[in-house]
């Protein structure tokens, strides 16, 4: 049986989970187009357009209703406040499961993006823009996680900063890593509501 924290007077409702679900996607939309006004010259491709219209469908399936009348934010509120490295294989399968159908259906909403803006290529591969576009959605979603206090309690665990994720010690990509420092040190200037 999973446990969880939603028995502490500190965790959320379901609908308090939803409304910060979408406070995040609102931060990462913010996040993005941050990212992109400050490192526009590197991202010559894009439009501060593009970018806030593909932003705009980040972490879509957690709080929009689905073609058979469901919504994912209920199946992932059953897991608020849980570390899944204190649980047993049986109870990781069923968080990742869920976790893996949400991806996917944010996977299947980002390619019909891709499909209508012409981002996808004759060979059926995502083009730069597109690959551009899932590179600033990331940061932004990894900056928001590691920045905001309502992941350290939704996932039961302190985040490590995604500028730190990113960066040479993680054999990662230090002009990632950079952007990320970037929103990481600017990040209650540009959330700021």
């Amino acid at each position: 049986m999973i446990v969880n924290i939603k028995t502490s007077n500190d965790a959320p409702t379901l609908i308090e989970f939803k409304n910060a679900t979408e406070d995040h996607q609102q931060r990462v939309l913010l996040l993005g187009q941050a990212l992109y006004k400050q490192f526009s010259s590197e991202f010559t491709n894009l439009t501060s357009e593009l970018v806030t219209q593909f932003l705009s469908l980040h972490d879509h399936s957690k709080t929009s209703i689905l073609p058979d009348g469901t919504n994912q934010i209920e199946s992932l509120y059953q897991f608020y406040g849980i570390n899944k490295s204190d649980l047993d294989e049986n109870e990781k399968f069923k968080i990742l499961s869920t976790i893996n159908y949400i991806n996917y259906l944010d996977s299947q909403k980002a390619l019909e993006f891709f499909n209508s803006a012409h981002l996808i290529s004759e060979t059926g591969e995502l083009t730069e823009t597109a690959n551009d576009l899932l590179l600033i959605e990331r940061i932004s979603d990894m900056v928001d996680r590691g920045e905001n206090i309502s992941s350290t309690k939704e996932f039961n665990r302190k985040l490590i900063p995604a500028s730190k994720m990113l960066g040479s010690e993680n054999h990662g990509n230090e002009k990632w890593a950079s952007y990320a420092h970037f929103l990481e040190k600017n990040y209650s200037l540009i959330t700021e509501k």
